[in-house]
C-alpha cells in the first residue's frame, strides 16, 4: 500500500510516517545498549548472526528434549523457553536486548560444547530445529546482520 503524506514546504516531519519515527526510536535504544554493554552487545550480535547462518530456512519438526545429548543443549533450550515471550514485548527494547544477551551467553557455551551437525541424523535435525526457532526469535526483534559494531 502507498503511504499518503501531506507535504509542507520546509516541514520534513510531514513526510515521515509514525512507523518511521518508531523505528528511529528503536535504533536509538539499540545504540544506547550497544554503548552501555560493549562486549556483551557484540556477543549478542555475533551469536544472532551465527545462529542465522546455521539455521535452516524451514523446520523439519518440533524440538525433542529427549534427543538432547549434552547438558548445554538442555540449558540453552530451557533459557530459550523462559525468554521467548519476553522478547516479544515491544514496549521495552532495552529489557529485550538484555534478555537476548542472557540467551546469547548460554548459546556461546552451547556452540563451544555442542556439534550441531551430529552424525546422528535425528540429533542433527533436532539441533537444526532448535536453531530455526532461535533464529525466528532473534529475527522477530532485529536483523542483527545489519547492526554495525565498531572497534
Amino acid at each position: 500500500s502507498r503511504r499518503r503524506h501531506t507535504r509542507l514546504q520546509g516541514d520534513w516531519s510531514s513526510d515521515v510516517c509514525s512507523s518511521d519515527l518508531k523505528a528511529i526510536g528503536i535504533i536509538k535504544e539499540i545504540d544506547e545498549c550497544r554503548k552501555k554493554q560493549g562486549d556483551k552487545f557484540k556477543k549478542l550480535v555475533d551469536t544472532a548472526i551465527r545462529i542465522k547462518r546455521l539455521a535452516p530456512d524451514h523446520v523439519s519438526g518440533d524440538v525433542k528434549e529427549s534427543l538432547f545429548e549434552e547438558n548445554e543443549e538442555k540449558v540453552a533450550w530451557s533459557s530459550f523457553l523462559k525468554i521467548r515471550e519476553r522478547v516479544n514485548d515491544r514496549k521495552n527494547h532495552i529489557n529485550t536486548i538484555q534478555t537476548l544477551t542472557v540467551l546469547s551467553d548460554d548459546m556461546t557455551v552451547y556452540f563451544d560444547k555442542v556439534l550441531v551437525m551430529s552424525e546422528n541424523v535425528k540429533v542433527r535435525r533436532n539441533r537444526l530445529s532448535f536453531l530455526f526457532y532461535l533464529n525466528t526469535l532473534y529475527n522477530a526483534y532485529a536483523d542483527f546482520e545489519k547492526i554495525v559494531i565498531q572497534g
